[in-house]
């Protein structure tokens, strides 16, 4: 699906900054989760993530350069479909002119990577966007989370987490239908927090630093950047593993 810009989303960019607090981390995944909403719609969306993603606990970082260089990773079973999902997203995010922020480093302590250092980070998927091959080219890493989708992932309605997970099943004996209420549940109890989060501005959360903007680093969508997905045999084959 391509993103459709007008001339003003087209010279946009997503801007990166840093902040401390957890609460910033939930507010990237709920932003990544709105965007594939108003990229594909709740419904179409709903049965993706039942039938493909709520309950697994894969993890996903990327990595911006500053241009149109992107690589996102997956630890766990990430397969090529939602990254490239995730990628549409922050290419939503980016033509919107949306700023997403690094969490839990102090303010310019964080660190870069090149190429070689994030093809050799053992991540079991990679999703490859733009010229990321200059071995000189400084990339920062953000840890995405786990946006697809958790009760970790709500924010501001524990007494209504609690009472779903007195419905989430344990053990090998599954009740198919009672495990797809759970999970539908899950989903729009996500969907009311994003909305209320995302109402929210930023320094309205428990951070304990002023946000700051990285200008060295940002992500501007480009429709016809190069897009390679690299897998586990791929990697070793090319010596990084």
């Amino acid at each position: 699906m391509a993103i459709i810009m007008s001339n003003a989303m087209a010279e946009a960019k997503l801007t990166i900054g840093s902040v401390t607090g957890g609460a910033a981390l939930l507010r990237l995944e709920a932003q990544l989760r709105q965007a594939l909403v108003e990229l594909y719609g709740e419904d179409e969306m709903r049965e993706y993530v039942l039938d493909h993603l709520l309950k697994k606990r894969n993890r996903y970082h990327a990595y911006f350069g500053n241009g149109s260089e992107m690589i996102l990773t997956a630890f766990g079973d990430g397969d090529d479909e939602t990254l490239f999902k995730m990628k549409q997203a922050f290419d939503l995010l980016s033509a919107k002119g949306d700023t997403i922020y690094i969490v839990g480093y102090e303010p310019r302590s964080y660190s870069w990577y090149n190429f070689a250092e994030i093809m050799q980070r053992r991540q079991n998927g990679k999703l490859l966007v733009g010229k990321v091959y200059n071995k000189d080219l400084k990339m920062i890493m953000v840890n995405v989370g786990f946006p697809f989708f958790s009760t970790r992932g709500v924010y501001g309605h524990e007494s209504e987490v609690a009472e779903l997970l007195k419905l989430e099943q344990k053990g090998e004996t599954i009740d198919k239908k009672k495990e797809r209420e759970y999970l539908n549940r899950l989903f729009d109890l996500l969907m009311k927090s994003d909305k209320e989060l995302l109402a929210k501005p930023l320094t309205s959360l428990p951070i304990t630093s002023p946000p700051i903007i990285l200008d060295d680093y940002s992500y501007r969508y480009d429709d016809r950047a190069e897009i390679r997905f690299v897998h586990e045999t791929e990697l070793r084959r090319d010596g990084y593993r």
